[in-house]
């Protein structure tokens, strides 16, 4: 999860209809059988069209994410999220504005701010709705819904470039195969990273992408398909999953002040065996604007009660309670290296918990009440060699 979302007095009013949602757009909540039909039937009309992730992949991704937010920010919005599953599937059967859909990094005559405005401008949308006194969480889910379809699909690799070795037939069946194979994909959160500049991260995920792009034309025109690329759909459809819940949630805490400051945490990889190295990232959030003055605190705690402060930068593992950094001016930001290690033979399997939190400076860090945002924390697992 990344973040621990302790949402506490808000009172969300204007909770009636958005009127796209409800003159037509979309049959009556409760009645899901009937839309998923007609999303079979359309994604099969635009069979030819790119799709990135198949059309009807996009509610699952965006249930997943929805599961893995802070317990609060679901309660509030889960009788909206019929709304979100729904709205995920519009930009392909109703929009069907295909370049919001891809950012074909390499290709100059494609349009590459497309994507990104689109994605930045749903952002606004959904911060400015949420900040309304009479806020409709029936748009905001809409909006959702919309957004995590167009940031899935530019985690789909084959959305990242534009070649005539890419057959027609490779796009559909790539997709086709990850639909199949979706539930067997083991989704495992890996912590949580605030998005702070929509446009600059969206550019950042099409590049993290597009360096699976060649592989998978390659498995599909001369190896076995499938075989050679379920590792990389796993992983693609992972971070698409990751990225939508991290939007959703930076734009909710961007919208709720009380929220802020607020930090998340992020390791590399869920597992570790061995020779692996461990590498922890943090990302702060604060309303725009306005700097705050912390000590940062960070503590690896071991299942069996050990534990270890995170001091001087990253440099130090000791027992005693001294701080990450001293005195830092917290900012949005993402990415900040927290604490980079080799795990030798010797580190004791078994599972780790990272926790960070922004603590009044000069303050000792138990006292809760001193806390200046709620504590993040990841989860890791070191299986040995």
């Amino acid at each position: 999860m990344g973040w621990l979302g302790a949402t506490t007095g808000f009172s969300f009013l204007g909770e009636g209809g958005f009127s796209p949602l409800h003159n037509g757009l979309f049959p009556p909540k409760g009645r899901p059988s009937k839309w998923l039909i007609l999303v079979f039937l359309l994604l099969f009309q635009f069979h030819g069209e790119c799709l990135a992730w198949n059309t009807a992949s996009h509610p699952y991704i965006s249930q997943r994410a929805f599961s893995t937010l802070p317990e609060d920010m679901q309660r509030v919005l889960d009788p909206y999220l019929d709304i979100i599953l729904r709205a995920s599937v519009v930009p392909d059967v109703i929009l069907m504005d295909w370049p919001n859909h891809e950012l074909n990094i390499l290709d100059p005559s494609s349009d590459r701010d497309a994507a990104p405005n689109r994605i930045a401008s749903l952002c606004s949308e959904i911060t400015k709705e949420l900040g309304n006194e009479d806020r409709d969480l029936a748009k905001v889910a809409y909006y959702m819904g919309l957004l995590s379809h167009y940031l899935a699909d530019i985690n789909q690799p084959l959305h990242t470039d534009n070649s005539s070795a890419e057959e027609s037939w490779i796009h559909p069946a790539f997709e086709m195969d990850v639909l199949k194979h979706q539930t067997e994909i083991s989704l495992v959160s890996t912590g949580t990273s605030f998005w702070v500049s929509p446009k600059e991260m969206t550019r950042a995920t099409a590049r993290r992408a597009n360096a699976y792009y060649w592989p998978i034309i390659h498995a599909y025109t001369n190896g076995n398909g499938w075989k050679d690329v379920k590792d990389i759909a796993a992983l693609n459809f992972q971070r698409a999953v990751d990225d939508v819940h991290d939007i959703w949630l930076t734009l909710w805490l961007l919208a709720n002040p009380k929220e802020l400051p607020a930090i998340a945490l992020k390791v590399n990889q869920k597992e570790f065996k061995s020779g692996d190295t461990l590498r922890i990232e943090m990302s702060t959030l604060v309303s725009a604007g306005k700097l705050q003055e912390a000590d940062i605190y960070i503590v690896i705690v071991a299942d069996n009660g050990r534990y270890w402060f995170v001091g001087n930068g990253g440099s130090l593992l000791v027992s005693l309670p001294i701080p990450w950094m001293y005195r830092q001016e917290i900012s949005s930001e993402v990415g900040i290296d927290v604490f980079s290690m080799s795990l030798d033979p010797g580190v004791p399997t078994g599972g780790y918990t990272v926790y960070g939190v922004l603590v009044t400076p000069g303050a000792f860090p138990l006292q809760k009440k001193l806390w200046l945002s709620n504590p993040a924390w990841v989860s890791f697992d070191v299986t040995g060699g």
